[in-house]
């Protein structure tokens, strides 16, 4: 029974798996998962988010929870059964992450991959005639400017200005009352600026 235990526990028989040495964290969507190169013994990790956050803990593993004081969740995964580690409703980011092997002692390599605040996709049709279309996904609440200008780099036509909540948007600029020739649509999302090039053929 002893050597049995001792098995499952550690790695002392042959088809036991190995300890793990890294472990990735992946926001997708709602949902939070894990990749490891073997077996995770514990996690820690922290999030700051708005008043408006919720979080649900996977079921599964010897021991989880999670406490939220103010705007700080810490939560904590011992021997997690799943890589699906828990969901979320609400705008939240991966401060700090603690990753142990199962014998506890082994800090491990941890990375967290969070999506970027925004993507914008290609004008559509690009060149287009009078109309072309965009669409933009938000990642976060935020303050969105989307403006059309000339080669000279005077300001032609506003498409979307103001504080916008996650979420996909499509875009459209009409170019009826411009003349032909090529432009630019100028995206800024909090303090970053993407430019992309856009040409009306009458």
């Amino acid at each position: 029974v002893v050597a049995l235990v001792n098995c499952v526990l550690a790695d002392s028989c042959g088809g036991a798996r190995a300890k793990a040495t890294s472990a990735e964290f992946n926001v997708i969507g709602n949902e939070v998962t894990m990749t490891a190169d073997g077996v995770v013994g514990g996690i820690q990790m922290t999030l700051s988010h708005g008043s408006d956050f919720a979080l649900k803990l996977t079921d599964g593993g010897q021991f989880s929870n999670y406490l939220t004081e103010g705007n700080t969740t810490t939560l904590i995964i011992v021997n997690p059964a799943s890589d699906n580690l828990f969901t979320t409703s609400g705008d939240f980011t991966i401060e700090s992450v603690i990753v142990s092997d199962f014998t506890g002692e082994n800090s491990l390599s941890a990375s967290v991959n969070m999506p970027s605040d925004f993507s914008i996709s290609a004008a559509y049709p690009n060149p287009f005639n009078p109309t072309t279309q965009m669409t933009l996904a938000l990642h976060t609440q935020a303050d969105v400017s989307v403006k059309v200008f000339n080669m000279a780099g005077q300001l032609v036509d506003v498409i979307a200005e103001g504080q916008m909540d996650r979420g996909s948007y499509s875009l459209t600029w009409d170019g009826t009352n411009a003349s032909s020739g090529v432009y630019f649509v100028k995206t800024e999302v909090g303090s970053v600026v993407q430019n992309q090039k856009i040409m009306f053929i009458k």
